[in-house]
């Protein structure tokens, strides 16, 4: 095993970057100076294929296809069939639904994590956590990868199109991939500027739940537009939060997101303020179209994450310490136990076949 340190604009760069060496060797970004500058630095650790633990086959699927957060596209699926009337929903079309949109979900991910690792993100936040900074698999495999799943998903829309003549889906897929080249490709790169993070709430949010309804129900209901604002907003709490770990990082590098830019102290107030107003929503949502007794469970829950979150908030004095993670681990306790309400009122209303 050893070290090389190269700038970005050496030669060599692109060759280390890859993951993929001559002679079986791998090489693996484990530090960087400077990120997002000219003068970046980066430092390789290179080691021989035959060091390198193997993938078993749970472990690839685990790491590419991201269990943990795949009830962002889950749920939406679950809401909007359980109202399905326009589709004859069969068990095959729904398991083509939801194999597409876990594909298509997984390839926008590990795009992301790919962009990371090429601009340096990767190694400003936890990237012993990540897949490439784990070094199971090399930058040119998991690019590989991404184009696999792309393509599935795609396939997959293909067969949902031929069956139910809904020429409507290219238009979606067309939507979503030029949304995901805003969100992670080059010139764009949204996630690396201020308010890149509306891409994820289009995503998220309005496209996949309208795009969902229009396909199940045929028309678009006005209550699942309301929705999608709610779950689009919750996405980017989940995502500002976990970037709200590393703000003390990430304000030292030369990447201009929103939270760096709003620096610490309003930073945590936008995350309260976007929480809030997606709780306030739910209620409105709750109370509007579904009465009285599911709206008043939904107040209860906005009153108590409401004092939740402000006590976490009057706690987080400094970007350092316990007080970031805590803050953090409440927003997105607070974001799941409403999401598990959404399912449990869906649930009882599909268990007794109420409208």
């Amino acid at each position: 095993m050893s070290y090389i340190t190269l700038k970005k604009n050496d030669p060599s760069f692109e060759i280390y970057i890859q993951g993929e060496l001559p002679n079986n060797k791998l090489s693996i970004a484990v530090k960087s100076l400077n990120v997002g500058s000219q003068r970046e630095e980066v430092t390789f650790e290179v080691r021989e294929k035959s060091e390198q633990d193997k993938l078993s086959l749970i472990q690839f699927f685990f790491l590419t296809l991201r269990p943990k957060s795949l009830f962002l596209i889950l749920l939406p699926v679950f809401l909007i069939s359980s109202q399905s009337s326009a589709v004859d929903l069969s068990a095959e079309s729904l398991l083509i639904v939801i194999l597409g949109l876990i594909f298509g979900f997984s390839g926008v991910t590990l795009l992301a994590d790919a962009r990371d690792y090429v601009t340096g993100w990767d190694r400003i936040k936890d990237s012993e956590n990540s897949l490439l900074g784990l070094g199971f698999l090399s930058l040119k495999k998991v690019n590989k990868i991404i184009i696999i799943y792309f393509i599935l998903s795609l396939l997959l829309l293909f067969l949902l199109m031929v069956k139910f003549y809904s020429y409507q889906i290219l238009l979606i897929s067309g939507v979503t991939l030029f949304l995901i080249a805003l969100w992670g490709l080059q010139p764009f790169n949204f996630k690396y500027k201020l308010f890149g993070e509306f891409v994820i709430f289009l995503i998220f949010g309005p496209l996949l739940f309208l795009s969902l309804d229009y396909f199940f129900n045929k028309k678009i209901y006005l209550d699942n537009v309301l929705l999608s604002v709610v779950f689009g907003i919750n996405a980017v709490c989940l995502f500002l939060s976990r970037q709200f770990l590393y703000l003390m990082e990430l304000s030292r590098s030369k990447f201009k997101t929103t939270l760096v830019v709003f620096g610490f102290n309003k930073s945590r107030f936008y995350l309260l303020f976007l929480l809030q107003f997606s709780l306030i929503l739910s209620v409105y949502y709750e109370f509007v179209f579904h009465g009285k007794e599911w709206g008043v469970v939904f107040l209860i829950n906005f009153i108590f994450s409401f004092f939740l979150a402000f006590y976490y908030l009057k706690q987080l004095k400094s970007p350092l310490g316990r007080g970031v993670v805590d803050y953090n681990k409440t927003i997105r306790q607070i974001i799941l136990v409403t999401h598990l309400l959404f399912v449990l009122q869906w649930t009882w209303y599909f268990a007794w076949g109420i409208e």
